[in-house]
């Protein structure tokens, strides 16, 4: 059985188990955190660039090319500059910044906002922002214009109309200008600008990256045209599952994030619940099923040393009865004296064979529920003393001095048969187990309509760990085998049995020496039986 209950438990765990991937989100807060850090450092860079195109634009002169050539060449990403001017029938001024390599540099043309369409390699740029009409103000003199490749984008600066230079610093949006006859437009290429400013932020990205870093996700910040900056030099072959877009006028950058997925066994609830009730419901019956064996066995056991012990206690008295009815026979013209004691003798054997007889038929009747009590009226001292002369002359045989204390002389209703035997058991143990105190008390009194019997002894007394177990059926303290003590293991049984049948009890007492055992039973008088 529970060779099976180890089965059905391996079997169900093994039908549980399940290997899944549980999927662990990325920080999203330490990511967000340097992105904002980050933005910031890219805002700056942003505002010092612009800052740079806007001297440009201050300091441009329609009369003095030369100078604006060498100050662009001295600004990185600006490949080209052009001068519209809004009342001229030339073409406009478009001065290319040397040197260059690389795909051609697109053409910049001023159309009319309603014909923006690209022809060839030009990028085409609305009249009406570059030169709005006199009755109107702009809110600023300068902008950006993107066209869809984003490889080169174009940032214009209106000039003023009297000297044409602007009329002083700003940033776009800050500024109010009157529309003037020039514009100064300059063609800037993001891949060499976004080259630029990674490496001049890698001190700063190693820095601010430190967190992301030590978090150990799948993290990777990338540069303009997807270049690896930070993080994973290698991303997983998938989307990420995070993506931080830092978009600015000098590239677009952005910080890609991948979530882990970490493999664990976990366990079919159900399925474990089913399996640990089927085990648990196994082990309980296969444990019922062996103490239930233990059991049957060891009162198998009890029942063939029963057999053996009520054979021989049997056989004793009977051989001692037929041995002295033999002597006193061949001795009782001779010797007469010698024949009476011998007479004597086999009237002791006989009620002792008796009171044995009377045990099992007890143990026998308890056994198939038909033990019953007979209560009748009777004087508890006259039962006491008939049962104390039945063994007087054992008693005297083995040097045991009886103290008899007796003060239940009142007539009550007692079963008579069942008081003599329970106080005979108590008085028989005492000559088996106690002889060496050489004393034996007895005590019985009524108090308060219960009649209490206490039997004691000097002997080696019971150890307190058998002090119940003296009471079950087939228990002894002493093994027959070892002190030569005879006797079935019943008395005690019987005697508590008894008592508990007439409504009272049977229990060993604590004492200083020996052992006490008190027998206490409802006394109801006899006229109220």
């Amino acid at each position: 059985m529970l060779g099976a209950a180890g089965a059905v438990l391996v079997g169900g765990t093994i039908l549980a188990r399940r290997d899944v991937t549980e999927r662990v989100a990325v920080d999203r807060t330490l990511v967000r955190e340097f992105a904002m850090e980050f933005s910031g450092e890219l805002r700056r860079l942003e505002a010092v660039y612009l800052d740079d195109l806007q001297q440009l634009a201050e300091t441009a002169s329609t009369e003095n090319q030369s100078s604006l050539k060498e100050a662009c060449a001295s600004l990185h990403g600006v490949r080209q500059y052009s001068l519209f001017e809004k009342k001229s029938d030339r073409p406009a001024k478009n001065i290319k910044i040397e040197p260059f390599t690389g795909e051609p540099i697109p053409e910049l043309t001023v159309r009319s906002a309603k014909d923006r369409t690209p022809f060839g390699n030009q990028i085409p740029l609305a009249r009406e922002l570059l030169f709005p009409p006199a009755t109107h103000e702009t809110e600023s003199g300068e902008g950006w214009i993107t066209p869809r490749d984003g490889r080169f984008v174009v940032f214009w600066s209106r000039l003023n109309e009297n000297d044409n230079q602007s009329v002083g610093k700003g940033t776009a949006g800050n500024r109010k200008r009157k529309p003037t006859d020039a514009v100064l437009a300059f063609l800037l290429d993001m891949r060499e600008i976004g080259n630029i400013a990674c490496n001049y932020l890698k001190p700063t990205i190693s820095i601010l990256y430190a967190p992301v870093r030590a978090e150990g996700g799948l993290n990777r910040l990338e540069g303009p045209g997807g270049v690896w900056l930070a993080g994973l030099e290698q991303p997983p072959q998938r989307e990420p599952d995070f993506i931080v877009p830092l978009p600015s006028r000098i590239g677009n950058w952005q910080i890609l994030a991948w979530d882990t997925f970490r493999p664990h066994v976990v366990y079919h609830q159900p399925t474990l619940f089913v399996t640990g009730t089927l085990t648990a419901v196994l082990v309980a019956a296969g444990l019922i099923l062996f103490i239930q064996q233990r059991r049957a066995q060891r009162l198998a056991e009890q029942r063939v040393s029963f057999v053996n012990r009520v054979s021989h206690e049997l056989g004793t008295p009977l051989t001692n009865i037929l041995l002295n009815l033999e002597l006193s026979l061949e001795t009782f013209a001779d010797r007469p004296q010698e024949a009476r004691r011998r007479l004597d003798f086999v009237t002791e054997e006989t009620r002792r064979l008796a009171r044995l007889v009377r045990n099992v038929l007890a143990f026998s009747r308890k056994e198939r529920g038909k033990l019953k009590i007979n209560p009748v009226p009777c004087v508890p001292d006259e039962v006491i003393t008939g049962v104390l002369n039945q063994f007087s002359p054992a008693l005297t045989r083995a040097g045991i001095e009886v103290e008899r204390h007796g003060s239940a002389a009142e007539t009550i209703a007692c079963d008579v048969d069942a008081l003599a035997q329970i106080i005979a058991n108590l008085v028989s143990n005492v000559e088996k187990y106690a002889a060496n105190g050489k004393r034996m008390g007895v005590e019985s009194q009524l108090i308060e309509e219960f009649l209490i019997v206490r039997v004691s002894d000097r002997g080696p007394g019971i150890p307190a760990e058998a002090r119940e177990r003296i009471f079950h059926p087939f228990e002894r303290v002493a093994d027959s085998v070892h002190d030569g003590i005879t006797g079935t293991g019943l008395g005690l049984a019987i005697a508590r049995d008894l008592a508990e049948l007439m409504g009272g009890t049977l229990k060993l007492v604590a004492a200083d020496n020996g052992a006490v055992f008190e027998l206490r039973l409802p006394a109801p008088k006899e006229k109220e039986v």
